[in-house]
């Protein structure tokens, strides 16, 4: 899933988004076990919008039970090229949430930082995108994009999200 101001490490310089990142991008129904979730990620150039549907099944039947709505900024920094088999394209990305709505309800600050489980309204991650497919970085419990020291290294290619 895509999460993630400006960090360190890299050359954060771009202000207009990188063009083949840009569309409405849907991933495939994921579970934990216990619920199942639909992400629909929106990027503009340097915004986005990701509406995650929540269902109270394990395979995204029925209706939906929760809809989060993110809103963030993204600010590219430098290629990784070593990042990833599959894309030729990967960037480091700042994802920096400004405002989270569940079903109705806006969360302040501090609900912010608590449903993200960051330190910061910022997760730190990679991106890239091959075809009509949307990666991001491979998370790990040292590489949790909590800080820029701990961005992904690599692109996870097992959650995709497909181009609409």
């Amino acid at each position: 899933m895509l999460l993630t101001a400006c960090g360190g490490g890299g050359d954060f310089t771009s202000s207009t988004g990188v063009p083949e990142f840009n569309g409405t991008w849907v991933s495939d129904c994921e579970t934990d076990g216990t619920i199942s979730v639909i992400d629909t990620a929106t990027v503009s150039g340097t915004l986005t919008s990701v509406v995650l549907n929540e269902y109270s099944t394990t395979d995204c039947s029925g209706a939906v039970s929760n809809v989060v709505t993110l809103n963030a900024t993204l600010l590219y920094g430098s290629d990784v090229p070593t990042a990833s088999p599959i894309c030729t394209n990967v960037k480091e990305v700042d994802f920096t949430v400004s405002s989270i709505k569940i079903n109705d309800t806006d969360l302040t600050e501090a609900g912010i930082l608590l449903f993200l489980e960051l330190p910061t309204a910022t997760r730190y991650d990679l991106i890239c995108s091959e075809g009509n497919q949307l990666f991001t970085g491979e998370l790990t419990t040292t590489l949790d994009g909590s800080t820029a020291a701990n961005r992904p290294e690599f692109i996870d290619d097992s959650h995709p999200l497909t181009k609409q």
